[in-house]
């Protein structure tokens, strides 16, 4: 960009001031702002293209990720039978994917009484 308007100001000038200068500077400052005009468009369109370019591989990879299917199919399970409104675990123990060997719950037991909340709160970042 500054080398390309270098040398147009370098050609401009041995024109205007050459021994049959036909260009005017007025004529060589007219074309340098028309240059510099043209470049900006130039580089501006470039810079939408560059953000289109990365929009598209952003969408392209949470694309992906909502192409993910789970490991775990959504029908499997226990089919719930005489619900009683509370929630009781007895001996729960809890390793996540990729650490299988690093139980992360051993042996939870929890009982939730019916119309009671209860949380289960651990350190920020803790899973």
């Amino acid at each position: 960009d500054l080398g390309a308007g270098v040398l147009v100001l370098w050609y401009g000038g041995r024109v205007v001031m050459g021994p049959n200068a036909h260009l005017t500077v007025g004529d060589l400052i007219t074309f340098q702002l028309y240059w510099n005009m043209l470049n900006g468009a130039y580089q501006g369109l470039n810079d939408i293209i560059n953000s289109f370019t990365r929009a598209a591989g952003a969408a392209q990879r949470v694309c992906s990720l909502l192409d993910l299917r789970p490991d775990i199919p959504h029908d499997s399970g226990c089919t719930l039978v005489n619900l009683r409104g509370g929630l009781q675990f007895e001996g729960v123990e809890f390793a996540y994917q990729m650490r299988p060997d690093q139980k992360v719950l051993k042996g939870l037991d929890l009982h939730i009484k019916p119309n009671t909340v209860c949380a289960l709160v651990g350190r920020s970042g803790g899973g």
